[in-house]
């Protein structure tokens, strides 16, 4: 499983390609219940987008902020897990402008997301 609840992802395959480049939030898995159901595509999510996607049904399109993705159409945009290494704050040493000295600087990993 690539996505989850509560992750962003960016649309990156489409049948529409005003949906491509689309960032969206993952909601939850979509249960097949509701006016558009694709088969055959896999895991199914149901996701929110600040601008309205198109879908098509029956040569018809609609257009809707929340409604059905297959994950193989979606990238999660995922940071660093804050437990690794990399997520805790960076230490870096520099050398002072007289090159003296070093001192050592504590820069939160914030400041690189």
């Amino acid at each position: 499983m690539k996505c989850k609840p509560g992750d962003l992802a960016i649309v990156i395959n489409a049948q529409i390609s005003d949906n491509l480049g689309n960032i969206v939030r993952i909601l939850r898995l979509d249960d097949g219940s509701g006016k558009f159901v694709f088969k055959g595509q896999g895991r199914v999510w149901i996701v929110a987008s600040p601008r309205p996607m198109t879908w098509a049904l029956r040569g018809k399109q609609y257009r809707d902020t929340t409604g059905p993705v297959p994950e193989n159409r979606l990238q999660p945009i995922r940071g660093l897990d804050p437990g690794r290494r990399a997520g805790r704050a960076a230490a870096r040493r520099v050398t002072t402008p007289k090159g003296k000295e070093q001192e050592q600087l504590r820069i939160p990993a914030t400041l690189f997301y």
